[in-house]
């Protein structure tokens, strides 16, 4: 790859890599969350190898604030478009030229997108010759949602990486450009706390530490599902405390009125999960790599999502012997 050339602070030449990080709208954190971890990563790649790292977002998400180290350019989501009122089809066409626009002036050498290779409103196409390269990470999906457009669109991409190892799963796309990188997910054991700290942070030295989640809390039944979770929990386990994890998506009533109920808003809980004696939560990708890689005995539970198949994630685990299969129909009994 190219790279331009550009002064730094000290006024010596240096090598610069400009990345677009396309990060589309979900009702979860899955494509912006990933994105994030990747370019926090590279940025560091970048900086020992003496390359400037010149990174930009843009996005369709509804959860902006979970880029904090990158300028970052919000458009409206499908999401917004329709609970404002707008006209779809006008609205949508309107913001397909704001991206192709955005592209335009990036100058962009490489731009990256995650999960839908179509882009938010079927726009990669038009994205593609607006960088030197592009990439697209091909995180593990629904089977049904693996079409020939789907295909054809992953063709346009020059590299593909797909976050698995690659004798634990063989992607469903061929691509002679694919790279196997294992998990990405953000989780770091040096930055976390430890289970000694993670207990006294949340004054439970001496008692069961539980995490509750609904992932990035954008699904529609997020709240009723977190209550009725915390009734549970309270009630079977009186002297615990619990840490509910209300997500950037999140918009019903957070509980402040029990005592041994703690809600958690910022984004960065899973520095406290090796401190958790376990954890209810559902099952989407970031949360349930994050728990696994902190070696938190997990309880998950399957969230109806696009692409993202939250049950199988939680069957296969289960079939290991790793992970709890939570039937939410039984949990009363």
């Amino acid at each position: 790859m190219d790279y331009e050339e550009i002064n730094n602070n000290q006024g010596v030449n240096m090598k610069s890599l400009r990345v677009v990080f396309y990060a589309i709208n979900g009702t979860g954190l899955g494509h912006i969350t990933r994105l994030n971890n990747i370019a926090e990563d590279a940025a560091i790649l970048c900086e020992r190898l003496g390359i400037k790292p010149i990174f930009e977002f843009l996005t369709t998400s509804d959860a902006p604030s979970v880029v904090s180290k990158f300028i970052t350019t919000k458009l409206p989501s499908k999401t917004t478009i329709r609970q404002l009122g707008l006209p779809v089809r006008s609205t949508t066409a309107a913001v397909k030229s704001q991206i192709i626009s955005f592209m335009t002036g990036a100058r962009a050498d490489c731009i990256v997108l995650d999960t839908n290779p179509k882009g938010s409103y079927g726009e990669f196409p038009f994205l593609r010759d607006l960088a030197r390269t592009s990439v697209f990470i091909d995180r593990e999906k629904k089977s049904d949602v693996i079409d020939s457009s789907f295909k054809k669109h992953v063709k346009l991409f020059d590299s593909v990486i797909v976050p698995e190892s690659q004798c634990a799963i063989v992607s469903d796309l061929f691509h002679p450009n694919m790279v196997y990188s294992g998990k990405i997910h953000s989780f770091k054991p040096e930055k976390s706390y430890s289970r000694k700290d993670s207990k006294e942070f949340f004054g439970a030295s001496s008692k069961t530490l539980i995490y509750l989640s609904s992932g990035g809390g954008g699904d529609p039944q997020s709240e009723s599902q977190l209550m009725e979770w915390i009734n549970i929990l309270t009630n079977k386990l009186p002297l615990a405390k619990i840490i509910v994890g209300y997500g950037p998506l999140y918009k019903g009533t957070i509980d402040y009125s029990r005592d041994n109920v703690i809600p958690y808003t910022n984004t960065n809980i899973n520095q406290f999960f090796p401190g958790f004696d376990f954890a209810v939560s559902a099952a989407g990708y970031n949360t349930f790599e994050e728990l696994k890689a902190a070696r938190c005995p997990g309880f998950f539970y399957a969230l109806e999502k696009g692409m993202d198949d939250q049950l199988q994630r939680i069957e296969t685990l289960s079939k290991q012997q790793l992970c709890g299969l939570v039937d939410l129909t039984q949990k009363e009994q």
